[in-house]
């Protein structure tokens, strides 16, 4: 990375950061009423942990707005081009109804019908499409550094759909040249990134991860009290679900990562694996466990997928050295450009959603040069929110 000639683009941005932090937390203390608050309700608390600002999941463009009457409920303010507004929401019964009242064939019915008309189908493709898939319906602390970290290329859904074949072709390419496989499972050279194609890695990794592996995002349940509001977030959430099933659908199934299919990339990339991972360590002692069943040659594709990742973010991609699975392994977090961030014990404490304090904002303050260092350009809106907005009692959410 070239950095000293930015320096004082990155020195200014560390400092208006700085100063922009600790103007929004001294006015947190500031303003602060002595008197203790109560909490907020349980229903404000569900509306808040999935209706995040830190992603890239609302219509900001719009000038107009829809204002939809729901039964004696208050209005649903819909941005016009909004997907509440061109795929008909307003008009659906409530999402509770439908899951006690109808069979789920007829609501998988009613959200075809919406997403086959045009502006539906549109107004999903700039919802949905420029969504990171990491952080879509995720809102797990272990994918934090998507939303704190501004990169060049960002990971979304219309970079994996963009060209899988053409993709694919790039991974192809890849593999077949020993500088580009880093067969030491830790080995990292950055300035193969284009040479060797890590951002095809990454985006041939991800759409098998979510096309042919069973990736999804993270449902959201509500268990008391549901308003319209959860409902018209429910109904959403279906309509991004079934987007994503219907781009899978339409790419070419001979993309799927399977031993059949591609006998010789399957095998080189078990040979690839990192044996240290956790998952890889759980699979081999549950095989041992069953007499008969030895570990394969060829390991299951989610141990694949996830060595494609990691090398990518070994070849030096931005966006695959900010993932992490929280399970089957690291993948790229601990890999790439930004492994110092994630070893960073601040950075650990930072990322929690916690009430501000005196001691988180000087946490900030420990944290914020060694992101200089690293050359890291920075959310800073983003980490305002996270260090001030409430709720905070959520520890795992943003």
């Amino acid at each position: 990375m070239k950095t000293t000639s930015r320096l004082p683009r990155w020195l200014w941005g560390s400092v208006a950061g700085i100063g922009l932090v600790s103007v929004s937390v001294s006015l947190f203390f500031l303003l602060k009423p002595d008197n203790s608050v109560a909490p907020p309700s349980l229903e404000a608390n569900l509306s808040n942990e999935i209706t995040t600002e830190d992603s890239a999941l609302a219509t900001t463009n719009a000038e107009l707005m829809v204002a939809i009457e729901i039964d004696s409920t208050p209005k649903l303010t819909f941005f016009n081009g909004s997907v509440e507004e061109a795929c008909g929401i307003h008009e659906y019964p409530s999402y509770w109804d439908y899951e006690d009242d109808f069979e789920d064939d007829d609501k998988q019915e009613l959200l075809k019908r919406a997403i086959a008309t045009e502006e539906c189908r549109e107004a999903l493709d700039a919802h949905v499409g420029t969504m990171n898939p990491y952080l879509w319906g995720n809102p797990f602390v272990h994918v934090r550094q998507f939303a704190f970290v501004l990169i060049e290329d960002p990971l979304t859904f219309d970079r994996i759909f963009a060209d899988p074949s053409e993709d694919f072709a790039r991974v192809q390419n890849a593999l077949t040249r020993t500088e580009c496989l880093l067969e030491n499972g830790t080995a990292t050279n950055f300035e193969l990134n284009e040479s060797c194609n890590a951002d095809a890695l990454l985006n041939y990794a991800v759409l098998n991860k979510y096309c042919f592996s069973g990736g999804s995002n993270s449902p959201v349940y509500f268990q008391q009290n549901p308003t319209p509001e959860l409902s018209r977030i429910r109904w959403v959430q279906d309509l991004e679900q079934l987007w994503v099933n219907t781009k899978c659908e339409e790419t070419d199934a001979e993309l799927e990562l399977t031993e059949a299919m591609y006998p010789d990339i399957t095998k080189l990339l078990s040979s690839l694996v990192n044996s240290n991972s956790l998952g890889l360590q759980i699979f081999i002692r549950e095989r041992q466990r069953r007499p008969g069943r030895p570990v394969p040659e060829i390991l299951p594709p989610r141990f694949l997928i996830s060595t494609l990742i990691e090398m990518a973010a070994r070849l030096g991609d931005d966006a695959a050295a900010l993932t992490d699975d929280g399970w089957f392994g690291k993948e790229g977090f601990n890999l790439g450009r930004f492994q110092e961030v994630e070893s960073n014990p601040t950075w650990q404490e930072l990322r929690w959603k916690r009430e501000p304090n005196r001691d988180r904002l000087l946490q900030t303050f420990e944290f914020l040069p060694t992101a200089a260092r690293m050359d890291i350009e920075f959310d800073w809106e983003w980490l305002v929110r996270h260090l001030c907005k409430p709720p905070f009692h959520y520890h795992e959410l943003s």
